[in-house]
């Protein structure tokens, strides 16, 4: 504050404002609100001279200047302030032995006092002779109440100074901060670029889809031009190109880099290629939880991963050296997890009872915590939209035949924007589009419907299973060019939606198994395809890129399979975002454990 005080000083004579500066000068000599304690202690002397004009001048221009700001819910508080201090101020002028103050404060405040049922004892104060022993006034001349009424005032005005708005120009240096902070990054990140041409094979990615530079996000209406056909959009974890913008809320803020990003061997590598060969390296455990595994999640990065169960434990750890940063603990069983797209801090659980919690790992808190309704207490799904800002959940009803509830919330005000219609079908899937403008889901009754999110109306809905019995759309992803749709059914067929002609679709055959796929994913520019069965993963390459191919060239063969061992698979996951060409995937199972599989790509 001093040094912006010397500021405005050299300001006013920069200009030769001689006449503001003298009474800058004055004024700031003056000044009794520049700390609690000088506040405090300017109440006080006021108080003990009995100094009415001044206490009341003080009084109002904490109301100015302060109290102006707050809520109304906490006027009560300042009320009550107000109140106990000019209580005070009457028991110290009466133990002062000073009854003409008394005397003087009830002509100058009578008609401010005299319609308030507090003070109606009070205006007999100046004629009871032993007011210290008198009900109701006897508590207010003990030493208790002065000194609990004192701490309270310290304690409340401490809080509000501090929470009240500053002044734009208070915060110049920590814009000033910021602003070379940003220089330093945005220095880096060239640094980084151009280190990155110099390697034609490597790739930022972030999941399953390889890209040719997040940078491309922002333009990315450009690749739909004749003249750009050979630039592909980004892509996120589960196929869908994240975005560059990143919410100005200090909440959302650029995690630091780890120092496996910043090793030279650190890069998302096209390990999927046509020509490369892929098998398993290693098999390892992640033994922290004590119940089944409900969802188990990578972070942007590759580097953390965040995985909840039915107890109601969620665990974030490292996936090089499994070391557990963060454990929190729900009363009620984890149905499911997401980051925060582009976060590294953020995570978003849901559990049964009616509760989505957002939380800071970084920090090990809750930043808060959002209800559903009570009719629909299970929060069985969360999909975060790649650019971070919002989330879709869907919520199950009390009831067999309540159906879903699905929402479209604001992440930054953590308030729900609409409640997108769904009828009585329970959602099973959720899928975004590249810039979260398209949501897709999948129900239990076999129907998937597309949603325009910014109209919160449905575009598209069909029924994708006519089978009974097994009719659930188990998984759903949009394809790399976002013409079509992927569905996995209950039944373990895999099928292609045209989004452009009419709902076509072409049967995708995989090969014949004992058990039926619980979840799949696509990668590498729509050539390869992950399925998760409850005893193995599987990996096939497309015959050609699943957005070019006719529906004659549509077939698939096998690649490589990797099994769960005994234990039954129930959740999956991912990354591409590997140290030189390793591939990592996750299994969580229902024995409690989580198997981590790391994967060799090598030139055929």
């Amino acid at each position: 504050m001093n040094k912006l005080d010397d500021m405005v000083r050299e300001y006013l004579l920069y200009r030769g404002f001689t006449s503001t500066l003298r009474i800058f000068e004055n004024e700031l000599r003056n000044d009794k609100l520049s700390g609690v304690d000088r506040l405090i202690d300017a109440i006080l002397n006021y108080v003990s001279s009995s100094d009415l004009n001044n206490l009341r001048e003080i009084w109002k221009q904490l109301k100015l200047r302060f109290f102006s700001y707050l809520e109304t819910s906490q006027t009560v508080a300042v009320k009550k302030l107000e109140l106990s201090l000019y209580r005070y101020y009457l028991v110290t002028c009466l133990q002062s032995n000073r009854s003409e103050k008394v005397h003087e404060f009830f002509e100058k405040m009578s008609h401010e006092l005299i319609h308030q049922q507090e003070w109606k004892d009070w205006f007999s104060i100046p004629y009871i002779k032993n007011p210290e022993t008198t009900t109701p006034f006897a508590l207010f001349f003990s030493r208790p109440w002065q000194d609990t009424f004192l701490v309270s005032l310290h304690n409340f005005l401490n809080v509000v100074i501090y929470m009240s708005p500053q002044p734009s120009l208070l915060s110049f240096e920590a814009e000033a901060e910021r602003i070379e902070q940003m220089r330093l990054e945005i220095e880096l990140l060239k640094t980084q670029s151009d280190q990155q041409r110099t390697l034609p094979t490597l790739k930022t990615k972030r999941g399953l889809d390889d890209i040719t530079g997040e940078v491309l996000d922002d333009f990315f209406i450009i690749s739909s031009d004749s003249k750009f056909n050979d630039v592909h959009p980004p892509t996120k974890r589960d196929g869908h190109p994240p975005a560059s913008l990143i919410p100005p809320d200090a909440l959302y803020r650029i995690p630091p880099r780890s120092p496996i990003q910043n090793s030279p061997d650190y890069a998302s590598v096209d390990v999927l290629g046509a020509d490369n060969k892929l098998e398993v390296v290693s098999q390892s455990l992640y033994t922290e939880h004590s119940a089944p595994l409900r969802s188990c999640q990578f972070s942007s990065s590759g580097i953390q991963v965040a995985s909840c169960d039915k107890a109601g434990v969620v665990k974030v750890w490292n996936s090089t050296n499994f070391c557990t940063q963060m454990s929190l603990f729900s009363e009620y069983p984890l149905l499911c997890c997401d980051w925060v797209s582009r976060q590294e801090n953020l995570l978003l659980v849901g559990n049964s009872k009616c509760s989505i919690r957002l939380n800071d790992v970084e920090k090990e808190k809750s930043v808060y915590e959002l209800k559903t309704p009570t009719a629909y207490p299970q929060v069985a799904s969360i999909c975060v939209n790649p650019v971070g800002n919002r989330f879709v959940s869907s919520a199950y009803s009390a009831s067999a035949s309540g159906g879903s509830l699905l929402s479209l919330w604001n992440l930054q005000n953590g308030k729900v924007e609409k409640d997108l219609p769904i009828g009585n079908g329970l959602v099973t899937s959720l899928s975004f589009n590249h810039n979260g403008s398209l949501l897709a889901t999948g129900c239990q009754d076999g129907t998937i419907t597309i949603f325009d999110l910014k109209k919160g109306e449905s575009l598209l809905n069909w029924l994708a299973v006519q089978s009974k019995g097994q009719s659930n759309v188990k998984a759903i992803r949009f394809s790399f060019d976002e013409k079509s749709l992927i569905s996995l059914d209950g039944l373990g067929n895999l099928k292609r939606w045209s989004l452009h002609k009419k709902k076509e679709n072409t049967n995708v055959l995989l090969p014949q198994n004992d058990e039926v796929p619980f979840d799949f994913m696509l990668g590498s520019q729509g050539r390869c395809l992950l399925v998760a069965r409850p005893s193995s993963t599987d990996l096939y390459r497309f015959n050609s890129a699943l957005s070019s191919c006719s529906d004659e060239e549509l077939s698939l063969r096998h690649s490589v399979t990797y099994s769960n061992s005994k234990s039954k698979g129930v959740c999956f996951d991912w990354t591409n975002c590997t140290v030189g060409s390793t591939l990592t995937f996750l299994s969580g199972t229902d024995d409690s454990q989580i198997i981590v599989t790391y994967m060799q790509s090598s030139r055929k």
